[in-house]
């Protein structure tokens, strides 16, 4: 009898260490009716990559949801636009007429991801979008910064707990104690960041928003990979050489961060000193190309 329970809890052990596992999701969005083209891959050969082709609408977000990842593995994400249309509003006018194009041919932006349960999101993009945004997060009844600890929602739930972002069943509604009989005292934590002091075993700990970390939420969240490569049409441009060569960045309207720090991370990117966003301009534009690329490797990502 002791031996069938033994080999009882193997395989539930087995069974939970396969389904064992998180997800990526991408959102992204752009001010223009934009098509693109977004391939997700891993660097483990036998993985399959994800590639979804769509049409964005004018600033209405889009999301691929739930992507499998293997949290050794490095993910890349590489978003291929097309020309950039606009919203239509003049067009409309005019039944027959042809799409007006921003001039921006061929932009391919590319992050490299190691998957880590969390939020990131650059406080810049580069043009043709305006707004990127990557969630990595664990299936039901896994926890932990790689999904690796299992906890039973429904069993804690039916002894009066939940699961923490730990995985450790936990009293609910600021109490603490072996019967949840104590209130937590905010300062057994000192949370920063608005982190909230929750409960779990063998003290209260800190659980922080997505854009932070740390013991005390004390750290923003990691760092990744982020390029754009863009190529643009001269005949056909609609933006000015500077709104290309300097406006090419733009604050990351899916970011969860104020406006002051997105100008202050674009600003610092380009080398810019001044307080009004790409104020160091040459006088001379005549000899800058309409290709070009834009680097944010190993930016902090809030």
């Amino acid at each position: 009898m002791q031996l069938l329970a033994i080999s009882f809890l193997f395989i539930t052990f087995i069974i939970e260490s396969i389904i064992c596992s998180g997800y990526l999701e991408l959102h992204i969005q752009s001010p223009h009716i934009q098509t693109a083209i977004v391939n997700i891959s891993s660097n483990f050969r036998t993985e399959k990559s994800k590639i979804v082709h769509l049409k964005l609408k004018s600033n209405v977000p889009f999301n691929v949801t739930r992507i499998p990842v293997n949290f050794d593995n490095i993910y890349n994400i590489t978003i291929k636009c097309g020309k950039s249309e606009e919203d239509g509003k003049f067009n409309s006018y005019f039944k027959n007429s042809t799409p007006k194009y921003l001039g921006l041919t061929d932009t391919t932006i590319v992050s490299t991801v190691h998957p880590r349960v969390g939020l990131l999101s650059p406080a810049a993009v580069a043009r043709p979008l305006n707004g990127i945004r990557i969630v990595i997060g664990c299936n039901k009844n896994w926890f932990g910064e790689k999904c690796e600890t299992f906890c039973d929602e429904n069993k804690a739930t039916n002894s009066g707990k939940h699961c923490n972002f730990q995985g450790k069943p936990s009293c609910l509604n600021g109490l603490t104690g072996s019967k949840c009989e104590k209130l937590i005292v905010p300062k057994l934590c000192n949370c920063e960041n608005g982190g909230v002091c929750i409960d779990s075993n063998p003290k209260p700990i800190c659980e922080c928003s997505k854009a932070y970390r740390g013991e005390k939420c004390e750290k923003k969240h990691i760092s990744a990979s982020l390029s754009s490569h863009y190529k643009g049409d001269f005949w056909n441009f609609r933006m000015t050489f500077w709104q290309l060569i300097f406006s090419n960045l733009v604050e990351n309207e899916l970011a969860e961060i104020s406006k002051s720090e997105a100008w202050e991370t674009i600003n610092n990117l380009l080398g810019n000193v001044s307080d009004t966003p790409f104020a160091n301009r040459p006088n001379n534009t005549e000899t800058f190309p309409i290709t070009g690329s834009v680097n944010l490797d190993n930016v902090d990502i809030i």
